[in-house]
């Protein structure tokens, strides 16, 4: 292996500590309460609530996350609870891959019927998911008579996002990091 590829891969470790955390308390905010009382105690719900593991992340994620993280989870901060619920599931599969593309790199293909297929069996049974998940955000939107808080307000990024070539972009700025990381004798 190596020295840009160890670390390439020293600096996804960092990143899934980083991000780990999150995508579990992601995870259980969608996970029934009655499974959740099954699975865990008390105080193992606790330590993993969004409450307690969200100033860390977003501390840290300001200055290391990439900026398709940053986007993704600044949306679901945005929305809180007030998005449907198959909204709300889009943008957590939405960070979810960004946060796939920022450790594995952009050529992940998974979309949110995997992400979430994961871990809701019946999950084609909900159309309203799969759409959610297949569809474009706007239509969905649409679809369910919703307005996302950010809409017109950051039109920048909205046309930078439409227009963005996926493949290569996180990938290439994680390339760099690790060359830049290799110069300096890291």
């Amino acid at each position: 292996m190596d020295r840009i590829a160890r670390i390439e891969e020293r600096l996804a470790g960092h990143k899934m500590e980083l991000y780990e955390p999150v995508i579990h308390a992601l995870g259980m905010q969608i996970t029934p309460e009655e499974l959740k009382r099954k699975l865990y105690t008390k105080a193992q719900m606790e330590n993993v609530s969004l409450e307690r593991v969200l100033p860390k992340f977003m501390d840290k994620a300001a200055t290391f996350a990439s900026d398709d993280v940053l986007r993704a989870f600044a949306r679901i901060r945005l929305v809180g609870a007030t998005a449907p619920h198959p909204i709300f599931a889009r943008l957590i599969s939405d960070f979810i891959i960004a946060v796939r593309q920022d450790v594995v790199g952009s050529n992940t293909t998974a979309t949110g019927v995997e992400v979430f297929g994961a871990r809701i069996n019946d999950l084609t049974k909900d159309p309203d998911l799969v759409d959610a998940f297949t569809r474009p955000l706007g239509e969905v939107a649409t679809k369910h008579a919703w307005t996302p808080p950010w809409d017109g307000v950051f039109p920048h990024l909205e046309a930078e996002e439409l227009a963005r070539d996926r493949s290569g972009g996180t990938k290439s700025r994680f390339a760099s990091v690790a060359r830049l990381f290799a110069k300096r004798g890291g």
